[in-house]
């Protein structure tokens, strides 16, 4: 090439590379600012994103650590309510196990009390047998004006129901002393314990009862007189004698008809039994 060829590639060509690299380079600043400009919205987005995602593990930190607490708090109250009841538990069972003992030997006394009255009347019953037949309560028959026992007994029936107790006994004994022998001459005892039993003199009322089962065993009164005994001495509050004499009627008479009431009384006796305005013996 000639030196004027030289030249002008000198000229020609440093221009040329000039246009293409500045070209280039817009557009790779556009590129870079783009880019950078994609960037900064990634990096806000992120940053926002991470803000809420704190502001959420705040709110899970706060709502765990009072969850906490208040599950904390009902723990150590169950844990006291079952303290409590444990105690409560306890203290109900040593009550029952105190109450059975006491059931127990309450038990205890009232059958060796019925069983010592079962005994006073077995022996009563023997003597009796031992003794044969013999007149009731007073001396037998003796010398004196004629009684018409007829008009005597029904005499002192009607004075009993007219309220005149004390005729209406007077009446009675002499029936019961000068007719011993008579079918009548136990209801004639009977009705002397009821006269005294409507006047609320309930010991003598249970004495003349005892006379009807002492000198008439075999009579068909004897179960009677066994009931209002005990009756009267339930309503003097001698429970314990009050369920001697019902007792002896459950035994040895359970197809009388005094049999069911009598253990309706033995038990509401039993339930009355610590209550000392109802029992006091």
């Amino acid at each position: 090439m000639g030196v004027r060829w030289r030249a002008l590639l000198l000229v020609v060509l440093p221009g040329c590379f000039w246009v293409t690299t500045k070209h280039e380079g817009d557009q790779i600043r556009k590129q870079v600012t783009d880019l950078e400009g994609r960037v900064g919205k990634q990096e806000q987005s992120v940053d926002e994103k991470v803000k809420k995602l704190d502001e959420s593990l705040d709110k899970a930190t706060k709502l765990l650590a009072r969850n906490s607490a208040d599950l904390g708090s009902d723990v150590e109250k169950l844990s006291a309510d079952m303290a409590n009841l444990n105690g409560t538990a306890l203290g109900v069972r040593r009550d029952n196990e105190a109450l059975r003992s006491e059931l127990a030997k309450l038990q205890s006394d009232v059958e060796s009390r019925l069983a010592a009255a079962q005994a006073r009347i077995d022996a009563l019953e023997k003597a009796l047998k031992a003794a044969g037949p013999g007149p009731g309560p007073g001396p037998g028959p003796g010398p004196g004006p004629a009684i018409d026992k007829e008009a005597l007994f029904d005499g002192a029936l009607k004075k009993l129901q007219a309220g005149a107790f004390a005729e209406a006994r007077k009446d009675f004994h002499t029936f019961a002393t000068r007719f011993a022998s008579d079918a009548r001459a136990a209801s004639a005892q009977y009705w002397i314990g009821e006269s005294f039993y409507r006047e609320k003199e309930y010991e003598k009322a249970i004495t003349e009862f005892q006379r009807v089962i002492d000198a008439w065993p075999a009579s068909d009164m004897v179960d009677d007189a066994l009931f209002e005994a005990g009756t009267a001495a339930a309503d003097m509050k001698a429970c314990t004698d009050a369920r001697a004499y019902l007792g002896v009627i459950v035994q040895k008479y359970p197809q009388s008809p005094y049999a069911k009431p009598a253990r309706q009384k033995i038990e509401l006796l039993k339930k009355q039994s610590k209550n000392k305005k109802a029992c006091q013996s």
